[in-house]
Parts: C-alpha cells; structure tokens; sequence
C-alpha cells in the first residue's frame, strides 16, 4: 500500500520526486478521461471506473487535484464508494495549489477561529442568519453536532478531506424546520461548473423546504437541481466559513469567514442528518450575521470571541 495521486489536465503538474522526497511509494494518475466524460454526460453524478475505485481502496491515501465540482460532488459520494478508515484516506487539494500565500500561522488562526465558531453552538437550538442581501432565515440545530472540516484534518474519513484552505464547520439542520428566505449571493454548485451567481437568487423555504425561486438565470439551474427527486428541495445542511484565505469564487467559498452556506439534498454525511437525496447542492450567502439561541455569534462576517 501506498500514496495515489489523481489529477487532471486543470491541475498544476506534480513532480514524482514530491513522493520521493517524502519516502513514499507513491503512483500518479491522470483521471481526466473520467472528468471529461461526467462533464459531457447529464445527471448530478456518474460512478467512476471499477478500476480507480479499486485503486483508491487499495492505498493508504489518494490525493485528488481534479476539476473542483468534479472533487465535490466526490465527497459526497466517498461513503458509498470506499471503505474508509486508518488505512483508506481521501484528500483533494484545493484549486491554485502552489499560489496560495498560505502559512502555518494562517492554518493555525483559521483552527482557532473556528473552535471559537464551534463553542458558539454548544446545547445550541435556534439559529438565526440575516444578512444585507435580503437573507432572512430560521433554522434549528437542536441535538446535531457540528461537522468540522478543519485545515489538517484527520485520517480516514467517511468522506472526501479538502486541504488546506479549509475551516468550515458544519450542522444538518432538523429536516422539517427550516423557514424564512435565503438570497444567494456567491458561489452555487447547482451546475457542472461552480460560478458565482450572475445575480442574486431568492429562496423562500417552509417547513424546511424551498417553495419558490425566483431571481436571475441561475434560478433555472436551482429549481431543475432541486427537481431531482423528492427530498432534493430540503435544507440538509447549514455551513459557516471561517478561513480568512479562502478564495472567493471557488469552491472554497464555503469556507471563506464572514459566508454561509446552504446544502440542499443528502445529508447523511452529517451527523443526525436524516433526509437521503441523489443530490447535495451548496448554495453561498455573503457577510452573515448569525444568531444562536438569540445571542449574536458572527457580526457581520466576523467571529465575535476572535475576530471582535
């Protein structure tokens, strides 16, 4: 067993001797016929070859630096796929590798902010998130735990493990709940490119489920996603970033300080998450303001206990 490194022609070239210099077997991969076909195929998803599955179980670890909604859509297929554990681990290294000015200190802050962010919610059950776009939006998270996704995460996760610019943290909201109206004002992943929304989308959602889209030509793109199957128009994730390196426009949005995010559909890789989909489909909110239980926990995009 060894590392397996899958990449595609969009990633930055990596050179073997990386591997050597490290002291590990490591065999690298070019996947992009695989990205190139789901591109061209209809559908949220397509499994990918027995082979490169076989070769993902048979390794240590497997780094992906592929097409960015190719790799998140992976994700959240990873339980499905693999057998994950201490000697199974999925990574994907983020978009631009190499040009981050990323250091040690940034990774360490981003932790910091973010256990700062998960102390917040404990025994939390109400969450209120607003902000300047029109959001305006009621969701409760009493009984469910966070799902951190933190800079260096751990081994052998049940799902694919983003690195570096990550610190994102994560609750599926009770199905049934959610109320209030969500505007969209940053990254969607409702199509096979993640874009920003050419203009805001408006959401309204009721008993945890979006009833009426209306906004600019990405709310086409929203209402045929969330048309997938019966469960796909429900709120199955609340998402808040806490990175100040994030990169805004990429998928790494998610995790940008100061942004929310909604993932309608599946969310049984959340803890307590209930609702099953085909799909899972992240939806971005800009300079949020977020309350817990009443108490204001992020001032307009920024942590109070760390940033303020």
């Amino acid at each position: 067993q060894g590392r397996c490194w899958f990449s595609t022609r969009w990633s930055p070239r990596v050179s073997p001797m990386a591997a050597a210099d490290l002291g590990v077997e490591a065999l690298f991969l070019d996947i992009t016929a695989t990205v190139d076909r789901w591109f061209e195929a209809p559908g949220f998803w397509m499994r990918p070859p027995q082979s490169l599955i076989d070769c993902v179980q048979a390794s240590n670890v497997s780094v992906f630096a592929v097409d960015e909604t190719w790799a998140f859509r992976l994700d959240h297929q990873v339980r499905h796929l693999f057998r994950t554990g201490p000697g199974c681990s999925v990574f994907k290294v983020d978009l631009g590798m190499g040009k981050w000015s990323l250091t040690r200190e940034d990774m360490e802050a981003a932790t910091e902010r973010g256990k700062v962010l998960m102390s917040s919610f404990e025994g939390a059950r109400l969450v209120h998130v607003t902000t300047p776009g029109g959001t305006d939006l009621h969701l409760s998270v009493e009984g469910r735990p966070c799902l951190p996704v933190i800079p260096i995460p751990g081994r052998g996760k049940p799902y694919g493990m983003s690195v570096p610019l990550w610190s994102e943290y994560n609750w599926a909201p009770i199905e049934e709940y959610t109320h209030g109206v969500a505007v969209i004002d940053g990254v969607t992943e409702a199509t096979k490119v993640i874009h920003e929304v050419d203009a805001p989308v408006r959401i309204e959602v009721s008993g945890g489920k979006a009833v009426d889209i209306a906004g600019g030509a990405d709310a086409d793109s929203f209402r045929e996603a969330m048309q997938t199957d019966d469960t796909a128009a429900f709120v199955g994730e609340l998402g808040l970033g806490a990175h100040h390196k994030a990169l805004a426009g990429t998928e790494t949005e998610k995790a940008m300080l100061g942004t929310c995010h909604l993932g309608f559909g599946d969310n049984g890789d959340y803890p307590g998450g209930l609702n099953r989909s085909a799909v899972h489909i992240d939806m971005l909110m800009r300079d949020v303001t977020v309350e817990v239980d009443g108490k204001v926990v992020i001032d307009a995009g920024r942590v109070v206990g760390y940033d303020i």
